[in-house]
Order: C-alpha cells, then structure tokens, then sequence
C-alpha cells in the first residue's frame, strides 16, 4: 500500500494527522481573553475565526457599539504590540481610521500570530 509515495503505515499516519490538525486549526474558532481599553478596562473575550475577529462583553454600563464589535480582516489595516503599565497590549487599527486596545491576558503573541496568518500586517515600534 502507498500513499503520499509512503509505504509504512505509520508514516501514512503521521501524514494524515498533520494534515487534517492544519485543516482544523484553520477553521475551528479560537478564543482570547481580552480586557478592551476604552474609557478604563472593560473585560471580555475575542473569538477569532475564518472571517473576522469579534469582540464580547457582557458589561451593560457600555455604549452597545463596543459589546459585539466585529472587526473583519479585511478591514483591519494593522497591528500593534504594546503596553499599558504592566498589561500586553495589541492595537488594531481598522482602514476607516478607528483603533481599538486591547489588553490581552496570557496569549498575546498567539493572538497576533492569529491576525498575521489571516494576513493582517503587523507594525513593529
């Protein structure tokens, strides 16, 4: 039996799993915790997928633009690592002008990585 031009079965495998991981991690969502800076810290999530990265927050004392914020790729123009006092933070600045922080908690650079791998440039300080 061959595939891939590979004969051992466990090389087959191992082949199969690389490939289907690839696969899944290029459609499975992926979640962040993040604290948006807006006016002082408001916690929340990001749920990144194939299409955009959407901020939530379930906090009622914000204007409701900021509690399902929805930044698509496309529009995102770049990025920017960052820190405010002790707390990692990424930038996104979006092509119609607006920038929104983003305090980011324990995956900063697993986040940036995200938007680099959908093509979102990053712009180093």
């Amino acid at each position: 039996m061959s595939l891939y031009g590979i004969s051992n079965l466990e090389e087959i495998s191992k082949k199969i799993f690389i490939e289907t991981t690839q696969l899944m991690d290029k459609n499975m969502k992926k979640y962040f915790i993040v604290s948006l800076v807006k006016n002082g810290i408001l916690g929340g999530g990001i749920v990144a997928d194939s299409e955009a990265i959407t901020y939530h927050t379930g906090k009622l004392t914000i204007p409701q633009e900021y509690r399902h914020l929805v930044m698509k790729y496309e529009d995102i123009s770049e990025v920017t690592k960052g820190w405010l006092f002790i707390l990692p933070t990424v930038t996104v600045k979006m092509r119609n002008g607006n920038e929104y922080k983003f305090a980011v908690f324990f995956s900063r650079k697993r986040f940036v990585n995200t938007l680099k791998d959908m093509g979102v440039k990053e712009k180093m300080l």
